[in-house]
């Protein structure tokens, strides 16, 4: 199961889903990209992917730390780039979010100019791995249980 976090297009949502997911839940807050998001799931439906889809508008900083209903092997989150510090510094820290997370791989994509020291210090979150594709860095981090 895999969550798209700030899902945008929704585009790595879909790849999870092209490549065997067995549900893809996405949360954006922006109403149009959700009806975009919403309009391809439908298309791939049709198209024959099996998997679930799941698309919620709503704030991910409210949404993640109350929603407990899921158990997610990866959660994929491409904050706006403004606010990348803001946003993990609070989800990260938060103990509903780490419930949220628990168990999960967590893909983050940073803003290359972000320093790693950034993440120390967060009390439920460890880096795994950085990555550079292109001119886009990924950090993988675990999720502590927020206990």
């Amino acid at each position: 199961m895999v969550a798209d976090l700030f899902a945008g297009s929704g585009i790595i949502g879909f790849e999870a889903a092209s490549r065997g997911a067995g549900k893809t839940v996405f949360i954006e807050e922006d109403k149009n990209a959700c009806d975009t998001i919403k309009k391809n799931t439908e298309a791939l439906a049709k198209a024959g992917v099996k998997t679930g889809f799941e698309v919620i508008k709503g704030n991910v900083m409210s949404f993640c730390p109350r929603s407990q209903q899921w158990k997610f092997d990866y959660i994929f989150m491409d904050p706006p780039y403004a606010d990348t510090e803001k946003v993990l510094s609070i989800l990260l820290a938060d103990k509903g979010f780490a419930k949220f997370a628990s168990g999960a791989l967590v893909i983050v994509k940073i803003p290359g100019r972000m320093s790693l020291n950034f993440f120390c210090g967060l009390p439920n979150a460890e880096i795994r791995l950085k990555r550079r594709f292109g001119g886009t860095d990924f950090i993988f981090v675990s999720i502590g249980s927020g206990e």
